[in-house]
């Protein structure tokens, strides 16, 4: 039977877009958004993907990543198919979660790859969600200068005995490039202040982070020229390929 995935060049950053069927609520929670980060880390880590943009929404995802060696489209299969598989034995759910095949769109040259950071990052802001971009969390970007950007630093003199023990499980679990399951993240969260909710959370999502944060600096220049062009930008992308 002849092949019919679609070819994607290595070594090429690509606009990979996956929306779900009929608008079905992707995120329904931050447990949700918690898991898929860590399961994308994982699986970045597997097929040794570079990520270099990255957001979620209600009822889709953006990411700007490239591969060097392995197959972008089974990645991104393998990502999608572990998390729909789980979400739906959490949310007590049937049937598919994402539309079959994904959008993508190679970025040659500098010029195209900072136009779509800028427009992936800005999708919330795009969406009235937030006033700008640094300020939306799971687009991840303000965690590549800061590592609690929308927490108060964490003092473990001070902390909870209840906030180390899970701060250490999230630590035991990164070291061993486990993602944390449903199970584990409402676990951990349990009986947490909501002061300390937030600052486990900004643990996650820093430790977790898929971004090559370096590799947005160099693009740039530096991060104040990074935040200064995206926050900038207002502008579509046109050429994705579903």
């Amino acid at each position: 039977m002849k092949d019919k995935r679609p070819f994607i060049e290595n070594g090429i950053y690509q606009h990979v877009y996956q929306r779900t069927i009929d608008r079905t609520t992707l995120f329904q929670s931050s447990f949700d958004a918690l898991f898929f980060i860590t399961v994308y880390w994982m699986y970045s880590i597997k097929y040794k993907v570079e990520t270099i943009a990255f957001c979620l929404m209600n009822n889709h995802f953006h990411v700007l990543c490239k591969t060097n060696e392995s197959s972008l489209v089974d990645f991104i299969r393998d990502c999608t198919s572990f998390y729909a598989f789980r979400f739906n034995q959490y949310h007590k759910r049937t049937g598919p979660l994402f539309q079959r095949g994904f959008g993508y769109a190679a970025k040659y040259g500098g010029k195209k790859i900072r136009t779509c950071i800028s427009y992936i990052n800005n999708n919330p802001v795009e969406a009235h969600l937030v006033e700008t971009m640094d300020k939306y969390v799971w687009n991840l970007f303000a965690f590549g200068n800061n590592s609690n950007p929308f927490s108060l630093p964490i003092k473990l003199n001070r902390a909870s005995q209840k906030l180390r023990r899970s701060l250490k499980e999230v630590e035991i679990a990164y070291k061993q490039s486990r993602y944390l399951p449903y199970v584990v993240l409402e676990h951990i969260f349990d009986g947490l202040a909501e002061k300390e909710k937030l600052q486990l959370r900004d643990y996650i999502l820093k430790r977790y982070s898929p971004i090559n944060y370096m590799k947005i600096r160099s693009i740039f220049g530096d991060w104040d020229k990074t935040l200064l062009a995206i926050t900038s930008f207002m502008g579509s992308e046109y050429d994705i390929k579903m």
